[in-house]
């Protein structure tokens, strides 16, 4: 599943399908816009608590870090 991954809080880590026919970049807004699904469906992305959209191999040494693996 392709997926933007945002880490909400301490541990908590939310997934969004952006395959979904319910996918909204309006849901997933920062601070120069939002998400468009041609962007995320080129590599992963993720946004920080502080809204800060990271993609590639740091969002998953990011959520790693996160869940305690990092």
């Amino acid at each position: 599943m392709e997926c933007v991954a945002a880490v909400t809080g301490k541990g908590k880590i939310d997934f969004v399908d952006i395959a979904s026919e319910n996918y909204s970049p309006e849901k997933n807004m920062v601070g120069i816009g939002g998400l468009e699904f041609e962007t995320v469906m080129k590599s992963i992305h993720g946004i920080l608590p502080d809204g800060t959209v990271i993609s590639g191999i740091e969002v998953f040494r990011r959520l790693y870090e996160a869940v305690g693996l990092g």
